[in-house]
Parts: structure tokens; C-alpha cells; sequence
């Protein structure tokens, strides 16, 4: 089952955030922060532009998905864009549904495009392909000691 974020759903957002930043992010040199994690969540919730939905299985969240739909820069079309999207590895296929219905939520509200983001090396890539994203530029990291 799809539904939307709400705030009884803290707890499981910050454990699932935190399983997509030990297995993403932090091989990259990133450590996790619960307090940073919460304070999003709450940015999320009271920001109208920005939305969230998660998939749920015999009442356990099992993915979510936080976008935003906003004007492109300097453009006045709106644009859907994705700021986090995580699904437990065992439920991987409710991405697929959750992507779906972001976009549905998207036309909704008007938005004519909608951005992902993959990581290097990510199998998600390839079905960004197969749902029509196609690549618009690379995002490039450098630690700073």
C-alpha cells in the first residue's frame, strides 16, 4: 500500500534514511547524524511544497520516497524533484510503486518534469532508463580535510 508521509511516521523514516546512508552514502566518507535526520523529517512535513509518500506491508514501512514540486530554475514550469528515496532491500520492488506514484501526484499538481538521482554504479540507473528519465548531469564530490 501507497500512502502519503505523516508525523507518526519519524521513527521509521530515520531508521530507513539511516540504512540508505550506511549502504549510499557513507562510503563516501559521510557519518549519519539521528539529530539532522530528525530535523529533516520536520522540514518535510510542515514544508507545503514538499511531499512524501512511503509504501507500507502488514503495517511496517518498507519505502519512502520525499520530493519536491517547485518552478525550475529560472523557468516557470514546474518541476518534481526527488530528495530522498529509499526502499529496504527486501521490498525493493515497491520502488517502482512509489516512483509511480510521485509521478501521478506529480501530474496532479501540475509539474511537466520530474528529476531523480542515481549514484554511480546504481542498478536504479538503469530503471530510470526504462521509465523514460534519461541523464542531464553528473553531480561531483571532493573531501575537504
Amino acid at each position: 500500500m501507497i500512502r502519503k508521509l505523516n508525523i507518526n511516521d519519524k521513527v521509521a523514516f530515520t531508521e530507513l534514511v539511516r540504512l540508505f546512508f550506511d549502504e549510499r552514502i557513507s562510503r563516501e566518507g559521510f557519518s549519519f547524524s539521528e539529530e539532522e535526520a530528525s530535523k529533516h523529517f520536520d522540514q518535510f512535513i510542515s514544508v507545503p511544497t514538499v511531499y512524501g509518500l512511503v509504501s507500507e506491508e502488514n503495517e511496517k514501512i518498507t519505502g519512502v520516497i520525499v520530493f519536491t514540486v517547485s518552478n525550475m530554475l529560472f523557468s516557470n514550469e514546474l518541476l518534481t524533484q526527488e530528495i530522498v528515496w529509499y526502499v529496504r532491500k527486501e521490498n525493493r520492488g515497491d520502488g517502482i510503486k512509489l516512483m509511480k506514484a510521485m509521478e501521478l501526484m506529480s501530474d496532479e499538481l501540475g509539474s511537466k518534469f520530474i528529476a531523480v538521482q542515481g549514484m554511480n554504479e546504481d542498478r536504479a540507473n538503469i530503471i530510470y532508463m526504462k521509465y523514460g528519465f534519461k541523464p542531464l548531469q553528473n553531480v561531483y564530490i571532493k573531501r575537504r580535510e
